[in-house]
Formats: C-alpha cells, sequence, structure tokens
C-alpha cells in the first residue's frame, strides 16, 4: 500500500473526474519536453506560487526500495476544492491564464499551460493531492499506467479519478501515513489541521521511477534559488532549509544597470530598429512601444571567474539571466540563444535581466522564449550589453596597466596577473578530473594537478593581490614526458632536460630565456583552451600533436652540443640514426663531415684541412645494438679497406660496447688481448664507446677541444681501454667555462665599494683570487691573463688588458652579459621585471 492508497480510503466519494490523456501525449509531455527531474518538481513549485502560497515546502521519504520512496510538495496556498480539481486535470489550457495576476497577493501568474502536473511522469507512476479550501478537504489520485496507447493515433479512453471528500478531520488526525507526509516536509500535524490553517495542499508523488534517483537535492536548491520568485511573501524550504536568493560575493570589477547602456550602443540598437521597436531609457529600465514594461536589471563583470568545475556544478552563476515574471526562462542556456562570446570576458560576466513582457513567447516547458521579433530585439540588446560590459572590463584593466607604468621599474608589474596567475586559478577552480597520466585524456597535460583539500587554498593565493614570481627548474622527467610541468602550488615550472627541445636550446643562455618563455606560453595556451570552454580530450590531443611537431622540428636543424650527445645515447640500438648522430658530432669537434653509408662503403668521412699539413681525412663508422654486439658484427677488415681506398688518415668507429671487455682471463698477471683489440691495432681503427664520443661532444665548448685533439687520439688510440684512456684525459683538465666564471666571481668581489678604492684591478689580483676561494687547480697567472684576453674580446670593448690591468669601460653586469655565451649565465636582465623569481631589481 502506498501513502496515497492510505490516504485515499478515508473519507467519501464526492465524484469522477473524466480525464483524456494518450500515452504517447504524457511520454512526449513529461520524458521529452520536461525530461529533467529537477524541472518535475520546479513546476509543482510554480503551481504553489500561482496559488498565492506564502510557504511551500519539498521532502523526501526513503524506501526499502528506490520505487517505495516518496517525494512530497506541500504549500499553503489557495487550496483547492472538488471545482479546482476538476480544472487542475484541465491538459492545454490553464484555468490561470484566465486572471493574468492572482487574486489574494496580486502576483502575476507563471503558469499558462495547464500541463506542468504531467512533468511529474518523468520521475513518478503516480501522482496524488490532498487540498484544504474553504469549500472543504479533497483527494484525488492519478496513476498514470492507467492511460493506454490510443489506436490509430486517436483519442484514449477516459481515465476516470475519483475525488474523494473528507468531512471528518479527525481521520486525518489519526492518519499516520499523513504524519509521516508531514514529518518530511518539517510541518506539525496539528498545525495543519487547524483551524488556523486557512488552506493547504499535500502533493505526493509515489511509485517513483529511475529517474528520480538522478534528482540531487544539490541541484534542485540552486534551481528553486535561482529561477524562482523567491520573495519575502514567497518562501520555499528544501528538506528543512529555506532556500534564499542570497547575493553572492561576486567582487565586481564592473557594474551598470541596463538602462546605463552606453549612449552610442543604444544609438546603434536604434538605427537597427523601426519605429515601435525603439529603446528609450525610463526609471533606470530601457522601454519600447514593442515592450513598454521595459527591461531593467543588472550587469557585472566580476575578478574571479563565475565558471566552476562539476565538484560544485549545481547551476551556473555566470551568463545571461533572463527572469520573466520573476522566474528565470533559461536555466542551462546561459548565452540565450546567441552566439558564442568571449571567454575571457564570459566567463566574468553576469547578467541579470528582467523583460516580463516576453511571458507571451515563453515556450511550453518555461525554458526558453520562442523565436520572435520580441524575441530578436531583447537578443540584440544583451548583446550590446555584454559588448558594454567587455568594454568596460578592458577599460579596468588599461586602468591597472597605466597605474603599473607610474611605478619604479623594480616594481612594476610587466606581466600583469590577468595573463598567469588568474586564468590558473580560474582553471583549477573549474578541474573536474584527475591530472595523472600522459596519454592526450582528459588529464592535465602541463600542469600538476593539486589534491582537493589543497586546491582552495591554492587558487586563493593565486588570486591574492601583487605580483607571483615564478621558479624554473630544470630535470631530466623522462624522454617522452612533456616539455614542462608547472606547479601552481609552488610557482614553480620543471622544464624537462629530456625533452628534445630543452635539450637543442638550454645549452645557450640567452636561448634558455626564450625556452623558458616558450614553456610558460605553453602551459597557458592548456590554460586559456580549458578556460575557454574546449574539451580536455580535444585540447590534449592538439597538445600532443603540437608536443610532436616541437620535437621534430628540434631535430630538424640541431646546432647544440647537449642535444647532438643527447643523440648519440639515444640511438645506439637505432643504426641509421646512429650514423646520422655520428655525423653530426664530427662537426660539433670541427670536421668537415658528410653521412655516406650504402654497401661497400663508410658510414661518412670527416674531413680537417690543416693548413701546414694539408687536408686530413678520417673515415667514420658506427655499429649499434641493443647490448654489446657480436664479434662478427665488426667487420675490421672492411673497416681498414675503406679507410685505405679513401686515403683516409684514421677510422672512428663508434659502438655501444666491445666484446671481450669483461671477465678477461689473465697470463702472467697481465689481461689477455682480445681479438677487438688484436684486430683494431692491426688496422688501425679506434674504437670509441658512445658514451665517451657524447661525453667529449657535450665538453667540446667548456674544454675547448679541437679537431686536432680528435685526430690524435683516432690516429694512435686504437684498442677501446686506449681511447678511453686518452678520452679521460681529455675531460680531466680544467674547464674552461670554469675558469670564465670564477674570473667573473672575482671581478664581482673586487667591484663591491670600498675594496681597492682607486686602484686598478689585475692579473695578479684575479690569480690570487681564484686560488684562495675557487677549486680549480694549476692556476697561474698566464692561464688567468689568457681566459681574460677571450673575455675582453667577447665584451665587445666592454674591458681592456693592458699588460697585467684590467680597465673596465662599464658596469660589471652588463660585462656579465657581453660574456654569457663563455660563462654559460646569462647575468641579470638590461630590464628589470618581477615574474621571474630572483630577478627584482635592488
Amino acid at each position: 500500500m502506498t501513502f496515497a492508497d492510505e490516504i485515499g480510503g478515508l473519507g467519501s466519494r464526492r465524484g469522477e473526474l473524466q480525464v483524456r490523456l494518450s500515452n504517447q501525449l504524457i511520454h512526449l509531455l513529461s520524458e521529452q519536453m520536461y525530461s529533467s527531474p529537477v524541472k518535475a518538481v520546479e513546476e509543482l513549485v510554480v503551481n504553489a506560487y500561482d496559488a498565492d502560497a506564502a510557504e511551500c515546502r519539498i521532502g523526501f521519504i526513503d524506501g526499502q526500495k528506490a520505487d517505495e520512496g516518496a517525494i512530497v510538495i506541500f504549500d499553503d496556498g489557495t487550496g483547492m476544492d472538488y471545482a479546482g480539481l476538476e480544472q487542475l486535470w484541465y491538459v492545454g489550457e490553464s484555468p490561470k491564464v484566465l486572471e493574468d495576476v492572482s487574486a489574494k497577493k496580486g502576483r502575476k501568474v507563471i503558469g499558462k499551460f495547464g500541463i506542468g502536473k504531467l512533468a511529474t511522469y518523468a520521475i513518478a507512476n503516480k501522482i496524488s493531492y490532498l487540498s484544504h479550501h474553504e469549500n472543504g478537504t479533497f483527494y484525488v489520485s492519478c496513476d498514470f499506467t492507467r492511460f493506454k496507447s490510443a489506436p490509430e493515433g486517436g483519442a484514449s479512453e477516459a481515465v476516470a479519478l475519483t475525488v474523494r471528500e473528507i468531512k471528518d478531520r479527525s481521520a486525518l488526525r489519526d492518519s499516520e501515513e499523513l504524519e509521516g507526509l508531514c514529518s518530511a516536509v518539517g510541518i506539525s500535524q496539528g498545525d495543519l489541521l487547524s483551524d488556523s490553517a486557512e488552506s493547504w495542499t499535500v502533493c505526493i508523488l509515489e511509485g517513483l521511477k529511475p529517474k528520480a534517483a538522478e534528482l540531487k537535492r544539490g541541484r534542485l536548491k540552486w534551481v528553486i534559488r535561482t529561477a524562482m520568485p523567491l520573495k519575502t511573501d514567497f518562501r520555499v524550504f528544501v528538506e528543512g532549509e529555506r532556500i534564499e536568493r542570497a547575493k553572492e560575493a561576486f567582487e565586481p570589477i564592473v557594474e551598470f544597470q541596463v538602462g546605463e547602456l552606453e549612449g552610442s550602443r543604444l544609438n546603434a540598437l536604434n538605427e537597427k530598429l523601426s519605429e515601435g521597436c525603439r529603446w528609450r531609457v525610463e526609471s533606470g529600465a530601457l522601454v519600447s512601444d514593442l515592450l513598454p514594461g521595459g527591461v531593467s536589471g543588472e550587469i557585472l563583470v566580476t575578478r574571479r571567474s563565475l565558471v566552476r568545475g562539476k565538484s560544485v556544478d549545481l547551476g551556473r552563476s555566470h551568463g545571461f539571466f533572463v527572469y520573466v515574471r520573476d522566474r528565470l526562462v533559461n536555466q542551462d542556456d546561459e548565452l540565450f540563444g546567441l552566439h558564442a562570446l568571449s571567454h575571457a570576458t564570459f566567463n566574468f560576466f553576469r547578467a541579470d535581466v528582467r523583460a516580463d513582457d516576453l511571458h507571451s513567447d515563453v515556450t511550453t516547458p518555461r525554458e526558453g522564449i520562442e523565436h520572435g521579433v520580441k524575441r530578436d530585439v531583447v537578443s540584440d540588446l544583451l548583446l550590446s550589453l555584454f559588448n558594454d560590459a567587455r568594454k568596460r572590463q578592458e577599460a579596468h584593466e588599461r586602468s591597472i596597466e597605466e597605474g603599473e607604468k607610474r611605478k619604479r621599474e623594480h616594481e612594476r608589474v610587466f606581466v600583469p596577473p590577468r595573463l598567469v596567475d588568474q586564468p590558473i586559478a580560474d582553471t583549477l577552480a573549474m578541474a573536474t578530473v584527475d591530472a595523472s597520466g600522459t596519454d592526450a585524456d582528459e588529464g592535465w597535460f602541463f600542469l600538476r594537478d593539486v589534491e582537493d583539500e589543497e586546491r582552495e587554498t591554492v587558487v586563493e593565493r593565486l588570486y591574492e593581490s601583487g605580483p607571483k614570481q615564478y621558479e624554473f627548474n630544470y630535470d631530466r622527467i623522462g624522454k617522452t614526458e612533456r616539455l614542462v610541468k608547472l606547479d601552481p602550488g609552488e610557482a614553480r615550472f620543471t622544464l624537462n632536460e629530456d625533452h628534445e627541445v630543452v635539450l637543442a636550446y638550454s645549452d645557450d643562455p640567452r636561448s634558455r630565456q626564450l625556452l623558458e618563455d616558450l614553456a610558460t606560453s605553453e602551459v597557458l595556451l592548456e590554460v586559456y583552451l580549458r578556460e575557454a570552454g574546449i574539451s580536455p580530450y580535444v585540447i590534449g590531443e592538439v597538445l600532443e600533436r603540437r608536443d610532436l611537431l616541437m620535437r621534430s622540428l628540434a631535430q630538424d636543424r640541431v646546432y647544440s652540443l647537449e642535444s647532438i650527445g643527447q643523440s648519440l645515447i639515444d640511438s645506439k640500438d637505432d643504426q641509421y640514426n646512429l650514423e646520422v648522430a655520428l655525423v653530426a658530432a664530427s662537426r660539433a669537434l670541427g670536421f668537415n663531415a658528410k653521412h655516406i653509408s650504402g654497401a661497400g662503403e663508410p658510414d661518412g668521412v670527416a674531413r680537417f684541412n690543416d693548413y701546414k699539413n694539408g687536408e686530413i681525412k678520417i673515415t667514420l663508422e658506427a655499429k649499434s645494438s641493443s647490448g654489446i654486439p657480436e664479434l662478427s658484427a665488426f667487420d675490421f677488415a672492411g673497416l681498414s679497406e675503406h679507410k685505405d681506398r679513401l686515403r683516409a688518415e684514421g677510422c672512428l668507429l663508434i659502438a655501444p660496447g666491445y666484446p671481450g671487455e669483461k671477465g678477461r682471463e689473465k697470463r702472467r698477471g697481465e689481461p689477455q688481448e682480445t681479438a677487438v683489440e688484436k684486430r683494431a691495432s692491426d688496422g688501425k681503427v679506434s674504437c670509441w664507446l658512445v658514451e665517451d664520443l657524447a661525453a667529449v661532444v657535450r665538453a667540446t665548448e667548456s674544454h675547448q677541444i679541437t679537431a686536432t685533439q680528435i685526430l690524435d687520439i683516432v690516429c694512435n688510440a686504437f684498442r677501446p681501454k686506449d681511447v678511453r684512456e686518452a678520452v679521460k684525459g681529455l675531460l680531466e683538465a680544467d674547464s674552461v667555462r670554469d675558469y670564465f666564471r670564477e674570473i667573473l666571481v672575482a671581478l664581482r668581489a673586487l667591484d663591491v665599494p670600498g675594496k681597492l678604492e682607486n686602484s686598478a684591478r689585475t692579473v695578479q689580483h684575479i690569480s690570487a683570487a681564484l686560488s684562495l676561494n675557487s677549486e680549480l687547480e694549476g692556476v697561474t697567472d698566464e692561464k688567468v691573463r689568457s681566459a681574460l684576453v677571450q673575455m675582453s674580446n667577447t665584451s665587445r670593448g666592454m674591458v681592456r688588458i693592458s699588460g697585467d690591468r684590467i680597465v673596465f669601460s662599464g658596469d660589471i653586469e652588463e660585462f656579465a652579459r657581453r660574456v654569457s655565451s663563455l660563462t654559460g649565465e646569462s647575468g641579470t636582465p638590461r630590464k628589470l621585471g618581477s615574474f621571474r623569481n630572483g630577478e627584482l631589481g635592488q
């Protein structure tokens, strides 16, 4: 037995209502036009409002099974007697439209179609009404399953709905079922049945369908709070909680009334309109002959985005909110049918607009406005209001930037928060998914997601006023990983040193600055796309292709020693790529190299023009393998033949390893010579490890390694262990770059006021400083002088070396900038900014 069945047994039969509805019609009106479960309940609240109720209460009763529960709606409106219940079941014509204004409270009536109660079929099979009116207490129940499909599309057979009148109110006082219904909506059964309760209605939805489980309480509260005409004389409660249209803390930066639309825009609108449609300003509203009631309301643009993610997605806070007779008519259409607008403004934009003259154009489920002249005129007005708001937003941003111009250089913000901090905060607040993984899925591509419990803290920190300083780090994240990761909580960008683009540009200090700007732009590109409402999956696919393009471009023309060295390592098991990497490495070492390959040919030839001895030529050979190649893979006879045929002075062979190098047996205390060693020595083939050649390439500039030094190894060291020893000797020498750096440190230390006042700096000063304060070995005046001469030449006039004297012609920091190619350090920027951590002026 349902609640309705129990209460339906009370009282006496008053009469029958003959209702004709086809099953198809019910499906059409409820499951298509009113498909939302929230909408079904909302329509009953509308009925309460139109019935002049001061209070409407919604409650839920859970059953042991999903379909055994109930939804209860109570209101203290005018109630319904027998005639009222009869009118209730008019379909396609509402008695409420006969009076445009309610009798008791003078409310503009919202309902006009008479089909709202059919919306409840979307979530329930049975709807019942218990209503108290000055003419008595009445009850009626409708089981939608009784309506059958009509044959050949005609009208269905009439279904009789029995109306019962309950004259003995003591039966209701003793009803446990009614007590349960009252408890669900938070009212007292005694108060309901007291003489002071002039009229009321209790609506009961039972036989709940699976769609009823989709009715989210939070979403229902948002709809009522946003879409219903909540006033001091109309209160709505959901599960005992009063729903109020509280003013949210929007933090507006732009705020104006509809009637304050910029004059030039109003004139432009009117130029396109006929005489009867033109707008004029009256009492803060825009009025026309077509819409004499006028259009009024408030428009604002906020500092923070109004868009939020699914975790708080109970309803929107941005866009247009168009009210007709205090009822929102575009709950899920934030654009009100307009084309897509700039998200840079629209995500921060809200317009609460009242246009009661659109009442005649409201569509059946009250979720939109029919297309017509009125709608078109209002739509054009809304677009003008948005464009006006956007212009005012831009003016606000320009005023901030103008204020920055008046600050001192080191205090000024050149990268405004609206381009970095705020969009990141907005998208984090909108975030709805886990950001783990590296596939092109719905996760973050460049941002490290933050846990839900810390997200609000991070968002608030990003929104705080004042410039944020970002740190740039470099780390080996993995060759297949992203170019960069941003940790928004730590304000730290981490560039992936294994990524081809970073390898290609990170070894030059000036290129590194551009690389960091590129990485920042990549991160913010994802942020902007998410802010614009693009699907994370689509963003991931686009950024994945973009990443592949950048990797390919970085490999197309390679200058970076670091990138060439890494390509050698990465190509150890790829014969074709290893050959190309070997040729590129030879060029980096100072040779004029050419890739040849092919049957009976060396993989490449490297030439060096020694003007004293003429051209010197060596052959290049590469042997790839996933491990150590077998002895049979080394055709030393063929390698010697290539060398002799091309009249080369030597052969440079690289491989991941050579057989016999480990675990060799010893004879009389000496290692036994391996087959590779013997054949290499006999054929004069210089056997290099891939790792050793990569290390030499990377150190070429820092150790000033030349082609002559490489030729010396290739022509004199053949066995793998001999080559390794020779390479070790090259790399163990002091790095020339270290000399340059330490000299710059010493020059800065001597530039401090109070040190060696009125005395010229000398080579000996620098030598002494390096000997005392650096880890460089074998420091001599001659080495220091030689390094200073190179720095002087590179500085383009900033420093001259006159004997032992060091003569400056400018600031030490400008000198540091000009010699950055030698030191590997970019120095301080010529123009100060506050975006990067550590670059604020003093």
